[in-house]
């Protein structure tokens, strides 16, 4: 049975593989948000073929996916690649040059206008520096595409997100190294409005300037965040009052 009528949907939950079900049954849905995929049973899951015919959608969001195959991956955009325009996605990718894999999937997608996101990928001796390359290329420098911003996490992983970045993930990272694949900290477009835990991680030396701390209240735009410094230190005993009066302005404004 088809439903043609109904051009927009949202599912709390969803399994991929349903997916040629889903577009069979609605052939005209132009909108379509997941706020999370379910885990696929095995491994031999993860290599199913969609075989979905070009579909007319032009928005799709995916909130939380724990693990999306880049082949699968690769198959759900060429379906909808003639009439994507926005695309808003948070997932765990395996290919540790993700800028050329994204490249490849959204360069054919001539209507494209809005590419948000968060990833992460196991940082199995996948160098930052090689991933960040990976999103230096002559498209992702076009003005087109977003800034993209890495981190490297405590927890083996590197992060990557698109900014603006409306993504919750914890922030982790030393304010004297940033990695940017373009622009600079005073952009306007560099800001984290859904980040809450943040980790300053300096080393001692150099130490911490009201600088750096004016830089991380202008940048994270969220309410109720929480701030850890670890192994730091300052050039001057009052920037501990300082930071106090960031913050608490900050959380006394919003």
């Amino acid at each position: 049975m088809s439903y043609p009528f109904i051009q927009r949907l949202q599912i709390n939950s969803f399994y991929l593989q349903n997916l040629p079900i889903l577009f069979d049954r609605l052939p005209n849905l132009i909108v379509l948000r997941i706020d999370s995929v379910l885990p696929f049973d095995s491994f031999e899951d993860t290599n199913f073929n969609l075989n979905i015919e070009p579909v007319h959608l032009r928005t799709l969001k995916i909130i939380e996916c724990s693990y999306l195959p880049d082949d699968l991956f690769r198959q759900l955009i060429k379906c909808m690649e003639t009439t994507l325009r926005n695309i808003q996605f948070s997932a765990k990718f395996q290919s540790p040059v993700v800028g050329t894999f994204l490249e490849e999937i959204f360069e054919p997608c001539a209507n494209l206008n809005k590419l948000e996101f968060s990833i992460s990928i196991k940082n199995r001796n996948h160098s930052i520096d090689r991933c960040l390359e990976s999103f230096r290329s002559h498209w992702w420098l076009d003005n087109r595409r977003p800034i993209v911003y890495l981190q490297s996490n405590d927890n083996k992983n590197i992060q990557i997100v698109s900014l603006p970045s409306r993504c919750t993930f914890g922030f982790n990272n030393d304010l004297l190294h940033w990695y940017f694949n373009k622009a600079n900290l005073d952009s306007p477009l560099i800001q984290f409005s859904q980040v809450t835990e943040i980790v300053i991680n300096n080393p001692a030396d150099p130490p911490i300037t009201l600088e750096n701390l004016y830089t991380i209240d202008r940048i994270m735009l969220a309410k109720n965040q929480h701030l850890t410094i670890q192994n730091c230190q300052f050039d001057a005993a009052d920037i501990l009052i300082e930071i106090v009066n960031i913050f608490f302005c900050f959380c006394k404004d919003n």
